[in-house]
């Protein structure tokens, strides 16, 4: 059986972003993570990156990740994720 494949991209601006959206998950497809604006720190596998625009991270499947938001201000990323095809 063919696996089906997975392409998704999305560019998303938050003017006032909740502290409570993000939280620690894994999942089974990678993610290339593009930082823009905001004051934020992402937690990969025990790694920080504190973020500054223009920042790319890779994340790899079943990797644990999460944002840590450290102010209110507008958050904006663009998020890429697929699969092994």
């Amino acid at each position: 059986m063919m696996q089906e494949k997975l392409l998704s991209c999305s560019r998303t601006l938050s003017k006032n972003p909740s502290m409570d959206d993000f939280y620690m998950h894994t999942h089974d497809f990678y993610e290339i993570f593009c930082f823009y604006s905001g004051n934020a720190k992402y937690y990969i596998e025990g790694n920080i990156y504190n973020l500054k625009y223009g920042d790319i991270l890779f994340i790899k499947k079943a990797e644990a990740h999460t944002l840590q938001l450290t102010s209110h201000s507008p958050y904006e990323r663009a998020v890429i994720n697929f699969n092994d095809d």
